[in-house]
């Protein structure tokens, strides 16, 4: 690669403003070892963070200074951390740790910028993340993965178009990248094309896992009640997903006595651990104040995640809702005056 850039260079004789960047010698071990890696970052089976962080300590035994390999053990902690296998203190410790050994390695890295990024946006200070992302976009424009959190962000605070044209460039330049596809068909659902949302979940669902809630959603917003149950006739019901779309399609189908069924079976198995998907039952059967109860005993960054969801559009005319993005940090006024929109390649 070097010999093939000089050549090019003297050929055309170009004036270069600084030397020729020298490509690195990487171990094919690690490289393999590092995209086995990232691919469980895509696909997040159960385990995924110890499988990465096996398969991550690996390659940095063999190459300490991978940048790609610490760049996804960032990634291996967070799922670590979220599967309770580490403390989020710890956790946090080894961001700090990783983040600082890339940097030295690589001053001007991207990843580091992405990864701040999201750390704002969880931190509720979305103001401070938009611009982050802004930074992180500028400097690169080539990692899907990385792309499609800015992607994820668009949409959640309520930018559907900035979203759309960040993804669909995420998935131009990697067709397979399973959570730029997850995240594309999301934005199309939070933003009412649910034809295209539908084909891209298809896509999604046929290199991915999970997904299948807002899949039966999507069926149910077309119109389509009864594919919405045969949807998740043969799901195992890990998180609701089945009681959730029954009892909104029963109730679509005009069968309240099976939809209240469904219901009751959500409110008892999953009221405690998933009220999300409660309050968007009863929002979608049209009851309110069983809506609004359940909307307050989430946690507000719960429900900001899932605040445009279409589900709840008949919740928008009540008084109640605006006090409720005011709550959760969602208000209009201070949506509206985040400031992103990047210029993305044609």
């Amino acid at each position: 690669q070097d010999e093939i850039a000089a050549d090019v260079t003297r050929n055309l004789q170009v004036n270069l403003l600084q030397p020729l960047p020298r490509s690195r010698y990487v171990d094919p071990e690690v490289r393999a070892l590092t995209e086995q890696a990232e691919l469980l970052a895509q696909s997040r089976p159960d385990g995924a963070g110890e499988k990465m962080y096996a398969l991550l300590s690996r390659a940095l035994e063999i190459d300490p200074d991978y940048v790609p390999a610490l760049e996804a053990m960032i990634y291996a902690e967070y799922f670590r951390s979220i599967a309770g296998t580490i403390s989020t203190e710890e956790a946090e410790q080894r961001y700090r740790q990783l983040e600082a050994r890339i940097l030295e390695l690589d001053p001007d890295n991207a990843y580091i910028d992405y990864a701040r990024a999201f750390d704002l946006e969880l931190a509720d200070e979305l103001e401070e993340a938009a611009q982050m992302y802004l930074k992180a976009l500028s400097r690169d424009m080539t990692d899907s993965e990385q792309i499609r959190l800015a992607g994820g962000f668009a949409r959640r605070i309520g930018k559907f178009d900035v979203s759309r044209r960040i993804l669909r460039h995420a998935v131009a330049i990697d067709p397979l990248c399973f959570q730029c596809l997850y995240q594309l068909s999301n934005v199309y659902l939070y933003s009412g094309d649910y034809e295209r949302a539908k084909r891209v979940r298809e896509r999604y669902l046929g290199l991915g896992s999970g997904g299948h809630y807002f899949y039966g959603l999507m069926l149910l917003l077309r119109g389509n009640p009864q594919a919405a149950l045969d949807s998740v006739a043969g799901d195992d019901d890990a998180v609701g997903t089945r009681s959730t779309i029954s009892a909104m399609a029963w109730h679509s189908l005009g069968d309240p006595e099976k939809a209240g069924t469904h219901f009751a079976r959500l409110v008892e198995a999953h009221g405690n651990d998933d009220p999300l998907l409660v309050a968007e039952a009863a929002a979608w059967m049209g009851n309110a104040d069983t809506a609004f109860e359940w909307l307050e005993k989430a946690r507000p960054g719960e429900v900001a995640i899932r605040l445009f969801l279409p589900v709840y559009a008949s919740l928008h005319d009540d008084p109640r809702w605006d006090a409720l993005r005011e709550s959760v940090g969602r208000s209009a006024a201070r949506l509206d005056a985040i400031e992103f929109d990047p210029v993305m390649p044609d």
